[in-house]
Order: structure tokens, then sequence, then C-alpha cells
């Protein structure tokens, strides 16, 4: 996640915060509460993985106006089909045709980077799209 902070100066909004979690009296007893800012993310972007799933499923989200960068990795029409891509891949992401050409999943590549490292013709590209929530 990252994004832009407004601190909440409202002594309340903490009181409330506590009282619909009631988990947080015992980690923060009595004077601790002092320690604690609250603030709030007014804008931002960030990224959700549903890790009960296999292959896990990678969410991107924007809010508050952000515009997002949206990148992805493609096999371009270079690849001489060696399969190392497919091989390092941790979440299965690069797919195997029954005639051995290669595609990548983009609704569960983690863009970790890794097939593109590894191939040894440059025939994966990361290509890069803007759009705003």
């Amino acid at each position: 996640m990252n994004g832009d902070i407004k601190f909440c100066k409202q002594r309340k909004i903490m009181e409330k915060i506590f009282e619909q979690n009631p988990i947080l009296n015992d980690l923060y007893p009595g004077k601790k509460r002092d320690i604690l800012e609250v603030f709030q993310v007014y804008k931002g972007e960030g990224e959700i993985f549903e890790l009960s799933k296999s292959p896990i499923v990678r969410t991107h989200f924007v809010f508050g106006g952000v515009i997002r960068v949206l990148q992805k990795y493609v096999i371009n029409n270079t690849c001489i089909s060696c399969g190392k891509c497919f091989d390092v891949c941790p979440n299965k992401a690069v797919l195997r045709s029954m005639d051995n050409c290669y595609s990548i999943n983009n609704l569960v590549c983690l863009e970790c980077g890794g097939c593109f490292e590894v191939c040894p013709v440059n025939a994966i590209d990361l290509l890069k799209t803007i759009r705003k929530n």
C-alpha cells in the first residue's frame, strides 16, 4: 500500500476505534494509548494477494484520484521455446501450449520479473499503460 495520509487530531476518533476493536485495549492499556496516532489514507494504491487460492491471485487497486501505471509481462515472437521462463515462475503464470509456445497469464502473474531475468533472447517485454481509477 502506498498513499497520502491526513492525521486526525480528534481524540473521539481513537476512542471509537478502541470501542470497535476491543483487542486494542489489551495491546495499548491506559497511557500506552498516547503513543498512537490516528490517520486517514485519502489517496493511494495497493495490492491484495489472495493466498487462499492456488495459484495466488493478485488484485491491484487505486483510490482518491490516483493514476496508476499498470504493468504486465508478455512473451514476444522472438521466443525460442527454451522453457526457462516456465521453470522459474513461482506462481505458474507462464503457460505452455501443445506446440511449445509460451504465454503469461497476467491474472496470476506476481510481476516478480524472474521470467524476464532468465530469458536468453530477451523475448519477454514489460508493457506499461496508464489508467485512472
